[in-house]
């Protein structure tokens, strides 16, 4: 075998290096342009947050701009809300929510929405807030509504879908359902007895700090409480009922007993319409409508400059994320209030 010349070798090694210093400046300058467009995107964000707008557009799919179909991202515990930090980005965020749907309802070039349910639920003021927008928005502009449902869509999350025309589970495992409600709370009055704390509480009349965790609690206000949990109950089986029209009254009441459905036995029992993944939602909304590729888009918070953490999801290009550890305090804190919840009580310490 006829070995290379050390000049040959040698000269091979110099073309390989200037290759690769050519390959390293395309790559260099290819990073630069993308970097300048989406530095030159964020300012574009912060120009319209700076002329008082708070909602910014953001396109998933092109298609037609006059027949536009919105996303709704409801993920995570459903309460007041907000940005949790700069890092993280926000979970769910109630005024985004609500900002969305009259944004919607003032735009004529919205044909549908979407849904997109990601959430174990929340409080009940936030949840029939947010229903009953939806059905204002549907009174209004007549547009058809459907919900696709992550891995969970349950109690506060079914919740809010019974306003959508049709509801689709993503998968077979996916969680659903847990009509019923919940008021949680603790009594530590042994341990404080044990630790020799007394409550010095002063209050104007027996009832005024009902659900206490500093004592037991009566008879009389385990039944006070309990009249108004089955009165919230009885609207949310009144919301469910009204919602899916293929299920009785009595068919509803049989399956609202707190228990969740995987996506089959929600499928078998009339929950859910079908089973299938979101591009399916999309398609077969867009052919109800009889749209031929329209755009596809959700609105990003961008009024919340000072907190940092919607900006941080707009420099990061995030949405609202489904619920993780970082959510628990917060849903512990609302546990912890003597609140009636939808929420489906397993996903709490999941």
């Amino acid at each position: 075998m006829t070995e290379t010349p050390p000049r040959n070798r040698e000269h091979k090694r110099w073309i390989a290096l200037v290759l690769a210093i050519i390959l390293l400046l395309v790559s260099g300058r290819s990073q630069l342009y993308a970097n300048r467009r989406n530095t030159s995107k964020n300012q574009d964000l912060l120009q319209e947050f700076t002329q008082g707008k708070s909602l910014s557009e953001q396109v998933i799919q092109q298609g037609n701009k006059d027949a536009r179909i919105a996303v709704i991202p409801i993920h995570g515990v459903i309460y007041e809300g907000s940005s949790s930090s700069f890092m993280q980005g926000p979970t769910y965020y109630h005024q985004h929510v609500i900002d969305s749907i009259k944004a919607i309802q003032e735009d004529s070039s919205v044909k549908g929405v979407v849904l997109d349910i990601n959430s174990p639920g929340g409080t009940v003021y936030h949840s029939a807030e947010v229903y009953e927008r939806l059905l204002a928005l549907k009174e209004a502009t007549g547009i058809p509504i459907y919900a696709s449902f992550k891995s969970m869509a349950a109690s506060g999350g079914y919740y809010i879908a019974a306003a959508a025309d049709k509801i689709y589970a993503s998968n077979q495992e996916t969680v659903t359902g847990s009509i019923g409600v919940i008021s949680s709370g603790f009594n530590y009055s042994q341990l404080l007895e044990n630790l020799g704390i007394e409550d010095q509480s002063i209050k104007s009349h027996d009832h005024k700090d009902i659900g206490s965790s500093t004592r037991e609690m009566t008879e009389e206000e385990e039944a006070i409480l309990q009249e108004e949990i089955d009165q919230v109950f009885q609207r949310f089986v009144d919301v469910v009922d009204a919602g899916r029209t293929n299920l009785t009254r009595e068919e509803v009441l049989k399956l609202a007993d707190g228990r969740t459905y995987d996506g089959a036995q929600a499928l078998e029992n009339g929950l859910v319409d079908a089973i299938a993944y979101e591009e399916t939602v999309f398609n077969d909304l867009a052919e109800s409508l009889n749209i031929t590729s329209p755009e596809i888009f959700y609105y990003l918070q961008i009024d919340d400059l000072f907190g940092l953490g919607q900006l941080g999801s707009l420099l990061q290009g995030q949405v609202n994320k489904p619920m993780t550890q970082t959510d628990i305090p917060n849903l512990q804190a609302l546990i912890n209030e003597p609140l009636a919840l939808y929420i489906e009580g397993g996903s709490i310490y999941d």
